[in-house]
């Protein structure tokens, strides 16, 4: 008798391709459960906004990258699991990235300026009490100084958050209060060594700007007036003592004596000193009044010029960067010009005035 080999492939049963296959996990349904709940609930939430003004360079990002990426392994089991970045253009136009390399690698050839960086990052972490690991997310923004509406709707939804024009910014979304806590920190201190050294006394004037400058446009007009009121005293005094000059030489009497007091004073009358005088203290009031408006917006514009940010990620940014810290500085010279100005028109004014009605 004659028996056929058996091929063991003929006893498996195709699965139908109607059918749905199957994926078993080493979990219980209790764990399983957690660990949804971990991936898909809601955690807290830390967020925070850093002021500038501040420079990052692609750099402080691979810095900024290693300085997260350390403390997280440090302190428990983690992986990361997403990785996403975007940079904004000065054109309205953005580049995302989904690796650290694919950024660090990256070389703009366009000639734009980057003028916004968004970045997250997302770990399954493990927490040291908890059996399961459970998602955290940490993203930044940074923006250089520019509005938002330079951006099309698309790419500011990529920016999550995105801070104020020349601010840095941060959200913490974490399950462990101490653990978010520590990141806040971390990220806290990480950035105020990316902010720059600004002068004292330029953060003043900036933050107190609009007084100062009303304090320059105040004193000129007040320093007008003072000068007007003391010309005006000398001027009347000289006038008596002249006309009482005039009075005390007539040197006839009675009748005639004063038919001729008459004549000196309708004479000094008509001579017109005094309106003369009141024309030109109106229009050196209303001149002074004018110019004190004048330097208080030249001084207030000058000295509210914010120190600039920069995301310096293409070369078009440093030539940007330069061009901008020029404009700058001559910010500065023009506010230094403006208090200048208004001290030495001041001081002319015045004299010119009592020279022409006291000389």
């Amino acid at each position: 008798m004659h028996h056929s080999a058996e091929n063991p492939s003929n006893n498996v049963t195709p699965l139908p391709s109607n059918e749905a296959g199957h994926l078993v996990l080493p979990f219980g349904h209790d764990e399983f459960s957690e660990f949804i709940r971990s991936l898909l609930g809601r955690p807290q939430a830390i967020a925070r906004n850093v002021p500038g003004p501040f420079e990052i360079e692609i750099r402080d990002v691979r810095n900024l990258h290693h300085l997260i990426d350390q403390r997280v392994a440090q302190q428990n089991e983690c992986t990361l699991v997403e990785f996403h970045a975007t940079i904004a253009f000065d054109d309205g136009s953005a580049v995302e990235f989904q690796s650290m390399d694919d950024l660090l690698n990256y070389n703009e050839v366009r000639s734009v300026v980057s003028y916004g960086l968004h970045v997250e990052w997302v770990y399954l972490v493990r927490f040291q009490d908890r059996q399961l690991p459970e998602r955290q997310k940490i993203a930044m923004s940074f923006s250089s100084g520019t509005s938002q509406r330079h951006f099309t709707r698309d790419i500011q939804s990529s920016f999550m958050a995105m801070p104020c024009d020349g601010d840095m910014f941060f959200r913490i979304e974490h399950t462990a209060r101490t653990w978010g806590a520590d990141i806040e920190a971390l990220l806290g201190n990480h950035l105020q060594n990316l902010r720059k050294q600004v002068s004292p006394i330029k953060t003043f004037i900036r933050g107190h700007s609009g007084k100062v400058a009303f304090g320059v446009g105040t004193a000129f007009f007040v320093t007008a007036l003072t000068v007007s009121f003391a010309v005006t005293g000398s001027f009347a005094s000289a006038r008596i003592a002249e006309m009482s000059a005039m009075l005390e030489s007539l040197e006839v009497e009675g009748q005639v004596a004063v038919t001729a007091q008459l004549k000196i004073i309708a004479d000094f009358i008509a001579a017109g000193a005094w309106a003369r005088y009141y024309l030109g203290l109106l229009v050196f009031v209303v001149g002074a009044l004018i110019l004190s408006v004048i330097f208080t917006v030249w001084v207030d514009s000058a000295g509210s010029k914010q120190e600039p940010s920069f995301v310096l990620l293409t070369r078009r940014s440093f030539l940007n960067k330069e061009a901008a810290l020029r404009k700058l500085n001559r910010t500065w010279l023009s506010f230094g010009l403006g208090l200048i100005a208004s001290v030495v028109t001041g001081v002319l004014a015045n004299l010119v005035f009592a020279w022409m009605f006291l000389s």
